[in-house]
């Protein structure tokens, strides 16, 4: 992350766990790219783990992406009881208890 809240992944993307996108899923990417979706969003801070990311914005809201098999992106989905346990290769906002009351 930037002084100026911009992100760049690089390294396994298995999952999409760097954000860059559905072109570059199962991919490698050895030199760092800027990821796209947070363009004019300013990120704070980023936990990665080995197949999913976390972000924190400026804002206060948490994105994530990569595996979501077991719900571990917290995106949460009205059809579903457990949440949605897609895949993702862009970031996705987590729905956050208590912030999130139209759930």
């Amino acid at each position: 992350v930037s002084q100026g809240g911009v992100v760049w992944s690089f390294g396994a993307n298995t999952f999409g766990q760097l954000g860059l996108g559905e072109a570059k899923v199962g991919r490698n990417v050895a030199q760092p790219k800027r990821i796209q979706a947070f363009r004019g969003y300013p990120v704070v801070t980023v936990s990665a783990g080995e197949a999913h990311s976390l972000f924190l914005g400026k804002t206060g809201t948490v994105q994530s992406c990569g595996q979501g098999g077991n719900g571990q992106l917290g995106v949460l989905h009205r059809d579903f009881a457990c949440g949605n346990n897609s895949d993702r290769a862009t970031p996705a906002r987590v729905d956050l208890p208590g912030r999130d009351d139209d759930l």
